[in-house]
C-alpha cells in the first residue's frame, strides 16, 4: 500500500497494508470503499460472469467497481491535498 506519502500511518500493531478479512476494523473511508469493491463488488462482477449474466456483471459488478476506484482517487487526492495545507 503506497502511504501517500507519509498520511496514512499504520497503527501501532497493526499491518501496513489493509486486511481483507478485519473489514469491521476498518479505520479510513479508503479501506471501507476498498472492502466494499472486495467483498461485494467483485463477486458480484464474477457471479456475473460465470453464470454468463451480461447484464448483472456490468451494472452490478464492473460499474460499482469503477464507481469504487474513482471515490478511493477521489479520496486519495482529498487527503493530499489536505496534508499539502497543513504543512
Amino acid at each position: 500500500m503506497c502511504f501517500l506519502g507519509g498520511i496514512i500511518i499504520p497503527e501501532e500493531g497493526r499491518p501496513a497494508y489493509p486486511d481483507i478479512l478485519t473489514f469491521y476494523d476498518a479505520t479510513t473511508p479508503i479501506e471501507q470503499t476498498l472492502f466494499g469493491m472486495f467483498l461485494e463488488h467483485r463477486n458480484r462482477a464474477f457471479q456475473g460472469a460465470f453464470h454468463m449474466n451480461p447484464d448483472y456483471f456490468t451494472w452490478y459488478g464492473l460499474a460499482e467497481l469503477k464507481m469504487d476506484l474513482e471515490e478511493i482517487k477521489g479520496e486519495a487526492q482529498r487527503m493530499i491535498t489536505e496534508a499539502g495545507r497543513a504543512q
